[in-house]
């Protein structure tokens, strides 16, 4: 939705009262949309680093997996990472 915020490759139609896309390829390749997918897809990798350092650090506690863990870890962290600063940067 954050997109329409911008509508490029979109026009109002009264009779619908409506907007009606008719610019399928400015509608994906303006500034805003790309912007915009790419923060969504950034918040993602952030999120399944959380889980996964979330589920990693369990299995360190119950002492179970301990190798598959820290490794687990070490991956989590740095997609996390590397999500959080790519987010900030996306806005």
């Amino acid at each position: 939705n954050a997109w329409m915020q911008y509508p490029v490759g979109m026009e109002f139609n009264p009779d619908t009262v409506r907007n009606e896309m008719n610019d399928f390829w400015a509608v994906i390749s303006s500034p805003i949309a790309v912007n915009k997918f790419l923060h969504a897809v950034f918040s993602c990798w952030g999120f399944a680093a959380a889980f996964v350092l979330g589920v990693s650090s369990w299995y360190l506690l119950k002492k179970r997996h301990q190798d598959f863990a820290l490794k687990s870890i070490k991956v989590g962290m740095i997609v996390g990472l590397s999500g959080f600063v790519l987010l900030a940067v996306t806005g």
